[in-house]
């Protein structure tokens, strides 16, 4: 649910809108998209950051407690 959130974020700040046809044309030409989306946007601290947002949640939780024992 979090990584949906952050690429609708992008989307929007991108297009003004939500997920449309557009996004269609992303599935279709996945490889030009990805390129481009790794020249615009620091991808590996998003979802970094997605990663330990969602640890953290867990964490907080209580469902995350099988973490700690690790």
């Amino acid at each position: 649910m979090l990584f949906n959130a952050a690429a609708e974020w992008t989307f929007w700040d991108e297009f003004g809108s939500r997920y449309n046809f557009i996004a269609v044309d992303y599935l279709i030409y996945t490889n030009e998209v990805i390129g481009n989306i790794r020249e615009s946007y620091p991808v590996g601290s998003i979802l970094g950051g997605v990663a330990l947002l969602s640890l953290g949640i867990a964490w907080v939780s209580g469902t995350g407690s099988g973490l700690r024992t690790m």
